[in-house]
């Protein structure tokens, strides 16, 4: 979502699916509620800028964002196919 190409997935429907999602991270479960707070029309730059401040903003100044805003690999897929990855994993 916040990767410099454009997602697969509309950021709305991406935060529908992870709705219901039991969160195993404390801050991977920050990161999303923080998303949540953002508009669904920002691009991924603007992602970047916007979530550490509104994730202080929500009580948790302290989120690692480097280890949410790194290139994913090469194998990683797209939106869709990371999301449905992370759900079968549940």
């Amino acid at each position: 979502m916040c990767a410099a190409t454009p997602a697969s997935l509309p950021l709305s429907e991406a935060k529908t699916i992870l709705g219901n999602y039991a969160w195993l991270d404390a801050d991977s479960r920050v990161v999303f509620e923080a998303l949540c707070g953002l508009s669904n029309n920002l691009t991924p730059a603007q992602l970047r800028e916007q979530l550490p401040a509104q994730a202080t903003r929500l009580g948790f100044p302290d989120v690692a964002w480097e280890n949410y805003f790194k290139p994913a690999n090469g194998d990683a897929g797209d939106l869709v196919d990371l999301l449905e990855r992370l759900l079968a994993a549940e």
